[in-house]
């Protein structure tokens, strides 16, 4: 039912750390599925760690979730066009070796931060 969450099995309830449970050995082995790149098995959570951090893909959702949160908007077909805003940041997060500061920078960098596009209203009245 959780096979990621397996991998944290050595923390209890509180975040405690624990090698047993119930006078057990505890399993940490879990897996990691529905990704493009990194499906497969995982030793806890230090492997899933390094695997989440050495992921392109990783990377890609981290941009995407900064551009949402920062614009509190979903992602456009118009933002993810090369050249556009999204694919900016993405660039400049890599260049800058997935430093998080230099994403939030180059998300200010992008024609997306810098010019709002028209919201059309719906109109008032009923059709009158």
């Amino acid at each position: 039912m959780n096979p990621i969450g397996f991998g944290f099995e050595n923390f209890d309830g509180v975040g405690l750390w624990r090698d047993t449970q119930n006078g057990k050995p505890i399993d940490p082995s879990g897996e990691i599925n529905s990704t493009e790149s990194l499906n497969g098995p995982l030793m806890g959570p230090v492997e899933l760690a390094n695997k989440l951090a050495s992921s392109e893909e990783v990377a890609t959702c981290v941009s995407s979730q900064w551009f949402r949160f920062s614009y509190n908007r979903t992602v456009t077909s118009a933002d993810s066009e090369e050249g556009c805003g999204l694919d900016l940041a993405n660039q400049a997060f890599a260049d800058s070796g997935y430093n998080l500061r230099e994403l939030i920078v180059a998300l200010t960098q992008t024609d997306t931060f810098r010019h709002r596009h028209a919201v059309v209203a719906a109109s008032e009245g009923g059709g009158q």
